[in-house]
């Protein structure tokens, strides 16, 4: 989805994206889920499960706040210091810009997942010896009922969709990356595959949102829409 869409048609590629991954989640709740769980739980493919352990860390929120606080003082240096060059001040007054967007799409996105997690609280598949996938407690605090929707695919996706922002011609790769990484999860037992689903549904939407929200009511200055060509 363009920038110069993220007001007029969010409204409407938010309600498609929605009820498709909803209706992919719901085949994977029914019919992969455990089974997945399962399959990853096999000896045979415990080599592939230590390079997941591995890989799942790059999830971690910290990462992705850290890179975008250190990209804001950046950006914020590089255009206070280029300010005698009005083209060279606009592209990295853009760039500031977009990582206090990327900074507030971590918040509003990390925020939306997390009140889910609590609201319907589903059990891991690792807290059940065969992998139930079907255990809810509604309203729960408890991080072993907090499956749905995944953390990490929730920064990691929204880290992407800020990535494709800033790399457009890149943004396939940069999705399949994350699908991957986020895939992870699947293989560790810490979520099941519609866990992650909801999960980068989430990181996705919350960024686009929170860009929306801020071209809404914040000053222009902090607007994505005029990026340098």
């Amino acid at each position: 989805m363009s920038l110069k869409h993220v007001q007029t048609g969010l409204l409407k590629y938010s309600g498609l994206l929605i009820l498709i991954v909803i209706s992919l989640a719901t085949l994977s709740y029914f019919f992969l889920d455990q089974t997945l769980s399962l399959t990853f739980n096999d000896e045979d493919l415990m080599a592939y499960r230590k390079t997941a352990r591995a890989l799942t860390n790059i999830g971690l929120g910290e990462y992705s706040f850290a890179l975008a606080i250190f990209s804001f003082i950046l950006f914020f240096w590089a255009a206070r210091k280029a300010q005698v060059r009005t083209y060279m001040n606009h592209s990295w007054s853009w760039l500031k810009a977009w990582s206090l967007n990327y900074f507030l799409a971590l918040i509003f996105s990390g925020t939306l997942g997390h009140l889910i997690k609590i609201l319907i609280g589903r059990q891991r598949p690792h807290v059940s010896d065969t992998f139930d996938a079907h255990i809810f407690s509604p309203i729960s605090f408890d991080s072993y009922n907090q499956s749905l929707p995944s953390g990490h695919a929730q920064v990691l996706f929204c880290s992407a969709t800020m990535l494709a922002i800033l790399w457009p011609r890149r943004a396939g790769l940069i999705y399949l990356l994350a699908a991957v990484l986020t895939f992870s999860r699947v293989m560790v037992h810490a979520h099941f595959l519609s866990d992650i689903m909801a999960g980068g549904l989430v990181g996705h939407l919350g960024a686009l949102w929170s860009i929306g929200l801020v071209q809404k009511y914040a000053k222009p200055e902090y607007s994505l829409t005029s990026r340098p060509s």
